[in-house]
């Protein structure tokens, strides 16, 4: 964390956002773990009715 002390409004804004927009890269880092986990037993499954 940024001892944000000494920033200005702005800076302290800014590294706000920031902080925001990389949750909001790792929920959809796991959206897409998830996604491809689902893909991955979906296709396991097809297999296995296909035998």
């Amino acid at each position: 964390m940024v001892n944000t002390k000494q920033l200005s409004s702005f800076e302290k804004e800014n590294i706000n956002l920031t902080e925001v927009k990389l949750d909001e890269a790792d929920r959809l880092a796991q959206l897409d773990d998830t996604r491809i986990e689902h893909k991955e037993l979906f296709d396991r499954v097809r297999r296995k009715l296909d035998e």
